[in-house]
């Protein structure tokens, strides 16, 4: 889970409001126009766990942070800042969150949304593939990033596991270079080469576990 920078809307959106319409009457072409502004702020990946969305394929969904269901919160369908992009697992993310025994117990208003919070405040990414709370936040914080590890699922065994390998794959050449640069601090060629590889994930996959690697966070 990264910091998203949202764009703007999509034309298309502005011509359906609640309560005259409803999500199905989004046609289809105004559901691909939503999903490409939403991969322009996600770069392809779910808002959530970082996993790859092929655009091609159904392995994603348009996804209500707050929900859209009539008893819920109907008024924000059509809510630009209340749409993501999530992948499609039922064992983490949008669905895991809309899950009725998941949502009943965490206030959204305490979860991390991350095109508002940097998840990077809260949030440790472990090389093992754990994500864990970072040490030393505020009450407030601390229920915020413990709230968005549950709702999300974010520790369930598959991502645990994509996040470990994914760190085990960046970790030998990352140790090489902190290595040298332990001998040798100011050397402006691994210093480079350090910046080139932060430069290089910055678009990649479950970003935030390879930049714990690099960085040493």
């Amino acid at each position: 889970m990264r910091k998203l920078q949202r764009p703007s809307a999509p034309v298309c959106l502005k011509s359906y409001q609640y309560p005259t319409n409803t999500w199905n009457d989004v046609p289809r072409q105004c559901k691909d126009e939503i999903r490409q502004q939403l991969q322009k702020m996600q770069q392809d990946y779910c808002a959530y766990c970082e996993g790859r969305i092929n655009r091609r394929h159904n392995d994603s969904h348009i996804e209500h942070f707050r929900r859209r269901k009539p008893n819920e919160h109907p008024h924000k369908t059509f809510e630009w800042k209340n749409l993501f992009n999530s992948c499609v697992y039922a064992d983490s993310c949008g669905k895991h969150k809309d899950n009725k025994s998941t949502a009943k117990k965490i206030n959204l208003d305490k979860v991390c949304k991350p095109d508002e919070t940097d998840p990077g405040m809260l949030l440790q990414f472990l090389s093992n593939g754990y994500i864990q709370v970072k040490g030393g936040l505020p009450p407030h914080e601390k229920e915020i990033a413990c709230n968005t590890l549950a709702i999300f699922n974010l520790n369930c065994a598959r991502l645990v596991n994509l996040r470990k390998a994914v760190a085990s794959h960046e970790q030998q050449e990352a140790l090489a270079v902190h290595e040298l640069l332990h001998d040798c601090p100011g050397d402006l060629c691994l210093l480079e080469e350090l910046n080139a590889n932060l430069e290089r994930i910055e678009n990649d996959e479950f970003f935030m576990v390879r930049r714990q690697v690099w960085q040493r966070d």
